[in-house]
């Protein structure tokens, strides 16, 4: 875990995503600053959040893809979504005040992310 240096590169692709739209460049390195964002690297089926772990922070796909994974009762699997960049992961969770992921977030391709 790394913690965000490029952060140039980082908004490069953070901006394509609605959710940063009209964030100049300086707002988004004090965000970035207050956020203690960190870019991370995963390789290929890593999971990055598991199902019933404590959610903290959202996640921006910079590279890469993920599938979003739902599983029942009986463990039978769904593949909710995939995404990459610059999609991001975990928002919807946060934003309802959910404490613990319903979902798992497992890495398709090589990937890094901004969290």
């Amino acid at each position: 875990m790394a913690r965000v240096d490029d952060l140039s590169q980082v908004y490069a692709i953070a901006r394509q995503n609605p959710l940063y739209d009209g964030v100049s460049p300086s707002d988004f390195v004090k965000m970035a600053g207050c956020m203690n964002a960190r870019t991370r690297r995963y390789g290929k089926g890593q999971v990055v959040l598991l199902s019933g772990s404590h959610l903290s922070q959202i996640g921006l796909v910079l590279s890469g893809s993920v599938k979003i994974i739902k599983e029942d009762e009986e463990g039978n699997a769904s593949i909710l979504s995939t995404l990459s960049a610059p999609e991001l992961f975990g928002e919807v969770f946060i934003c309802a005040d959910l404490l613990a992921s319903p979902v798992t977030v497992e890495v398709m391709e090589p990937a890094r992310f901004c969290s």
